[in-house]
C-alpha cells in the first residue's frame, strides 16, 4: 500500500484488504476456546481491552506519521509491527480441525441475506463507509 502509485489503486486495495482481513474477528473466539473455563472472562477483557487500546494507539501513531512524513509512511510503518509478529504468531497459532463440515466461501453468500435482513446492519455499513471514503479522501497528496 505504501507504493501504490494512485489512489484509485490504494482504494482497490484498501477494499481487498477490508474483505479478506479477517484477523479482528477470528482471534477472539480463537482465544477463547483454547483458555480453560475459569480464565476465559479475564482473556475476554485482556483481548477487548488490547483492541480498543490498539485502535487509539494505531489512530495515534499513524496521525502523528501521516501529519509529519505522509499517508504512505503510515503504512510502512505498519509494516513493521506485522512483520515482526508473524514469526511469533505461527508459532502460537497452531490449525485446528473445523467445528463444522461448512466451508468459508459456503458460508459468505449467507452474508447478503443477513445484510438484507438487518436495517440496523445497513445502517451501519454505510455510516462506516461514509467515515472510511471521508477520512481517505481526506488522506490523499
Amino acid at each position: 500500500m505504501a507504493f501504490t502509485p494512485s489512489g484509485s489503486l490504494l482504494i482497490a486495495l484498501s477494499f481487498t484488504i477490508g474483505l479478506f482481513d479477517i484477523t479482528p474477528y477470528v482471534l477472539p473466539p480463537y482465544a477463547t476456546l483454547r483458555t480453560p473455563a475459569q480464565r476465559r472472562c479475564h482473556v475476554t477483557a485482556l483481548l477487548a481491552q488490547g483492541v480498543i487500546i490498539g485502535m487509539l494507539l494505531a489512530r495515534s501513531v499513524s496521525g502523528f506519521v501521516g501529519l509529519h512524513f505522509g499517508w504512505r509512511a503510515v503504512y510502512g510503518v505498519a509494516a513493521i509491527p506485522m512483520l515482526l509478529l508473524l514469526g511469533p504468531l505461527r508459532r502460537v497459532v497452531r490449525p485446528t480441525p473445523a467445528a463444522v463440515g461448512t466451508s468459508y466461501w459456503a458460508v459468505m453468500p449467507s452474508l447478503a441475506d443477513v445484510f438484507r435482513a438487518e436495517p440496523a446492519l445497513r445502517r451501519s455499513a454505510l455510516c462506516h463507509a461514509f467515515n472510511w471514503g471521508s477520512s481517505m479522501y481526506c488522506g490523499l497528496d
